[in-house]
C-alpha cells in the first residue's frame, strides 16, 4: 500500500517537472539549472519517506539500477550528443520512482528511457530516412564518408537558404562556407551543444548578400531535438507501456538465446 502511494506521488511530481522543463526547452532551448532544485528536494524527501516505511536490500539494488539510465545520458552529454538537462531530469525521475509498481520488474527509469528512444526512432529517425532516401546522392556528393552520409540521412533534412535564415533552433550539417574567397561546402555529422545557430544564419546571410549563394540553394540542417519532451512522453506512457516493454525485452532475450 505504502509503495503504491509513494510511486503515485513520485510519478505525479515527475510529470509536473517534465511538463515545466519541456515547455522551457521548446520555448527557449535553455533550462535554468535552479529549476531542478525544488524537484530534487521533493525527490529526496519522498525517497527518505519511502525507505523509512519499507526498506530492504532489493530497494537499494533498485535505486542503484535506476541510476544507470541517467549515467548513460550523462556519458552522451560528455560526448556532446545532448545537454546536461536530460541526464539531470532522468536522475531526478530515478529518485522519484526508483521501483516499479507491483507486477513489474525493471526500474522505471530504464523503461522510460526505452520508451523515449523508441518514440524518437519512429517519430523522427524513420521519417527523416524516408525523406532522404531519394536524396542520398545529394548528401554523398558533399560528404566523402559513408558513415557521415548515413548519420545525416537519419537526422537531417533539406532546406533552402531562405527558409533557414528565418528559422530557429536549426543547425546546418551540409552548408556553404567562404574560405579564402572561395565557397567550400562543409559536411559534418552533428553540432556542438554550446553552438549558437544564429552565427550560421548570419554567415549564410552574408554569403547571400554578396551573391555567393542563392536563396534557393539547398542545405541540410538538423533540429536540436528537445529530448526532455521524449522523456516526458516516456513517463506519461509508462503506466500503459511498461508491461509491453518488459514483455518485448523478454521476447528479445529468448530470441537471442535460441540456438
Amino acid at each position: 500500500m505504502y509503495i503504491d502511494l509513494y510511486f503515485i506521488a513520485g510519478y505525479i511530481v515527475a510529470l509536473i517537472m517534465l511538463i515545466i522543463t519541456s515547455y522551457m526547452d521548446l520555448k527557449t532551448r535553455e533550462i535554468d539549472p535552479r529549476v531542478w532544485i525544488p524537484f530534487a528536494i521533493v525527490a529526496i524527501v519522498i525517497l527518505i519517506a519511502r525507505f523509512s516505511i519499507h526498506w530492504d536490500p532489493a530497494s537499494m539494488i533498485y535505486l542503484l539500477l535506476s541510476m544507470t539510465p541517467p549515467l548513460i545520458l550523462f556519458a552522451l552529454s560528455l560526448l556532446g550528443m545532448m545537454g546536461l538537462a536530460d541526464p539531470i531530469a532522468l536522475a531526478i525521475v530515478s529518485l522519484l520512482i526508483p521501483e516499479p509498481p507491483t507486477g513489474l520488474l525493471l526500474p522505471p527509469s530504464m523503461v522510460v528511457l526505452i520508451i523515449a528512444s523508441i518514440l524518437m526512432f519512429f517519430l523522427l529517425v524513420i521519417p527523416m530516412l524516408i525523406i532522404n532516401i531519394p536524396r542520398l546522392g545529394l548528401i554523398s556528393r558533399h560528404c566523402s564518408s559513408r558513415y557521415i552520409t548515413t548519420i545525416i540521412a537519419l537526422t537531417g533534412f533539406p532546406m533552402s537558404v531562405r527558409s533557414f535564415l528565418g528559422s530557429k533552433f536549426l543547425y546546418p550539417l551540409i552548408y556553404p562556407s567562404l574560405n579564402e574567397g572561395r565557397i567550400q561546402w562543409i559536411c559534418r555529422w552533428s553540432f556542438e551543444i554550446e553552438e549558437d545557430p544564429k552565427t550560421h544564419r548570419e554567415a549564410l546571410a552574408m554569403l547571400l548578400e554578396k551573391g555567393y549563394v542563392s536563396e534557393r540553394e539547398t542545405i541540410y540542417v538538423t533540429w536540436g531535438v528537445p529530448y526532455l519532451v521524449f522523456l516526458l512522453l516516456g513517463v506519461l506512457l509508462y503506466p500503459l507501456a511498461a508491461g509491453w516493454v518488459e514483455e518485448l525485452i523478454k521476447n528479445l532475450t529468448m530470441l537471442f538465446r535460441a540456438p
